[in-house]
């Protein structure tokens, strides 16, 4: 079924998938096993982020927040590093955790836009 979804989504198109690897320039470089070109067909690359190799992303409020309990609202945060902001929209179960460890609190987080800061 799968394979019948693909050819009519992407009908003359060779999916192919790959691994970005960050260069030291700032750059990215794809890599991806070497195969012949189908005939009459485009390639086209799927890119990939390796998770499993990550831990936990650490991020802290860029300021104090004061909300209403039950309240939607938007804050900005901050992460140790680029690498980490990148796999923000997969982590789960978010907790808000006190200064001093004592007290943690579940919330419910979408991740916005991010402005690499």
């Amino acid at each position: 079924l799968m394979e019948n979804m693909r050819a009519l989504m992407f009908p003359d198109t060779d999916l192919r998938s790959a691994f970005a690897m960050p260069l030291e320039s700032k750059g990215m470089q794809l890599c991806t096993k070497h195969q012949p070109l189908k005939s009459r067909a485009r390639p086209a690359f799927l890119w990939m982020l390796r998770i499993p190799d990550a831990g936990a992303p650490s991020v802290s409020l860029a300021q104090p927040a004061r909300l209403p309990l039950g309240w939607k609202s938007t804050t900005k945060v901050e992460c140790a590093n680029l690498a980490q902001m990148r796999t923000l929209p997969r982590a789960r179960e978010w907790k808000l955790i006190s200064a001093d460890r004592e007290a943690s609190v579940p919330v419910t987080v979408e991740v916005g836009s991010q402005d690499d800061s």
